[in-house]
């Protein structure tokens, strides 16, 4: 669903691309990120066309001659791990916490969609997966101010760093290795159009697939870079700090840091699994066919065997139904993992959704209820069966009715009414707050 995918970008699929402070963090994947695509954590989100906010005055500070000598040499060490050579100057600034969060808000909200921003947090509402009170948006952003050390934005090629004083923190210096490489690869492979087109496009569940390709090389290369550049004792203290700084990220749903996490921890699996396989040279053919979806990250095995998906076609919910359209977009095996997980055991959702072979969701409002359905198909009955004995087995306590679906697949409590109903190898999940819209919902795809 591009979520956050933060690719990291962070927000929307082209936006910056970031370090996040609390090192590995916790989790598995989410989307994206609503959207990547370009940069550090990636969450998709976004409407057909950005609103564009103007930036401000930039007002970084000068370079201290010092912090400058510190900046060449993790730029030339970058260069010799990654074995690629810079062709074009590195544009690199720094500031201090204030200034810092402004300019990060600033490219943030350049490249934000309100609409898909919205749209998302109200299908993550019906889906469970953050509470109905939730002020999406506010905490979206607020979980990435206090978590970026720094970012690289591919639109201005421009690498700013989080910097207090003149010196850096062996932590910092692995940040800034971290956005170098960014910095590099981009100029190598010129992810930052691909990135932005696929966030023009509002494909979110490729994004997703492309930022934690970005993210996971730039979190080998902190590995790579640490052991070749740093002390054990230096390797330590940046361990301390990572988990120190760790109570910096806000209180927020357990879907929101899953899905800022996923490209930094299940991208860098990705990526670790090409390198020790081929090297680097077999990271940088992954830029030639960059990953597509959350799955191919999740199982790079289905990538190195060139899994494709379509997103099967979904009839116009909204004017079918009379309800207003919210949110139309891809959920992708991470999303679906993270939503059987709130009610099942990790293993049995991580069974039940690798069986995707695309899957399309809409989201929409009757009155004051949202609507919800997901088409998801998998590459077989078998593994269709799997997924749909899992959400039968689900969707009692996401109801609150706390009983396995009827005979027609109809499900309904205190929290939501729904319908299972599959067709050979093809889901539909349909959800909504209450019964009347569910109904709605499921009469307008024809189930």
């Amino acid at each position: 669903m591009a979520l956050v995918g933060l690719v990291v970008v962070l927000l929307g699929a082209g936006l910056a691309a970031v370090v996040i402070r609390a090192g590995e963090g916790g989790g598995g994947k989410l989307t994206r990120a609503s959207g990547t695509t370009s940069s550090a954590p990636t969450i998709t989100i976004a409407p057909a066309t950005s609103t564009t906010a103007a930036a401000g005055p930039t007002t970084t500070a000068a370079i201290p001659p010092a912090l400058a000598a510190t900046f060449a040499q993790i730029q030339a060490q970058v260069a010799q791990v990654r074995g690629l050579q810079w062709t074009a100057p590195l544009d690199i600034a720094v500031a201090p916490d204030a200034e810092f969060v402004r300019q990060l808000n600033a490219v943030n909200q350049r490249d934000l969609h309100p609409d898909r921003l919205a749209g998302d947090g109200e299908t993550l509402k019906v889906l469970q997966l953050i509470p109905k009170g939730t002020d999406y948006v506010k905490t979206y952003m607020s979980l990435l101010g206090g978590a970026v050390l720094g970012f690289y934005d591919p639109k201005t090629k421009k690498l700013l760093v989080r910097a207090n004083g003149t010196t850096l923190t062996p932590y910092e210096r692995i940040t800034v290795a971290h956005e170098m490489l960014h910095a590099l690869t981009d100029q190598h492979f010129n992810f930052g159009p691909a990135t932005y087109e696929l966030d023009v496009q509002d494909k979110g569940e490729q994004g997703s697939g492309y930022s934690a390709l970005l993210e996971g090389d730039a979190r080998l290369m902190e590995a790579n870079w640490s052991s070749k550049f740093l002390g054990q004792s230096e390797r330590n203290q940046a361990a301390a700090e990572a988990n120190s700084s760790a109570g910096s990220i806000p209180q927020v749903p357990r879907f929101l840091l899953d899905s800022l996490y996923f490209p930094y921890t299940t991208g860098k699996d990705f990526v670790v699994s090409r390198w020790r396989a081929g090297g680097y040279d077999a990271v940088n053919a992954a830029y030639m066919r960059p990953p597509d979806s959350t799955q191919v990250i999740i199982h790079p095995d289905l990538y190195n065997a060139g899994k494709t998906w379509t997103a099967p076609a979904l009839p116009d919910v909204a004017g079918a139904s009379g309800c207003t359209p919210l949110r139309t977009n891809t959920l992708g095996e991470f999303d679906m993992t993270e939503l059987l997980q709130e009610h099942l055991d990790p293993s049995a959702a991580d069974d039940a959704a690798e069986g995707w072979n695309g899957d399309t969701f809409a989201t929409v409002r009757c009155g004051s209820a949202r609507g919800f359905i997901d088409r998801w198909t998998a590459p077989d009955a078998g593994s269709a069966n799997k997924l749909t004995s899992a959400l039968s087995e689900w969707a009692g306590d996401w109801s609150g009715g706390h009983a396995k679906p009827a005979a027609d697949g109809r499900f309904s409590g205190p929290s939501g009414a729904g319908r299972i109903v599959v067709k050979g190898s093809q889901i539909d999940l349909i959800l909504a707050d209450e019964q009347p819209t569910a109904d709605k919902v499921n009469a307008a795809v024809g189930d």
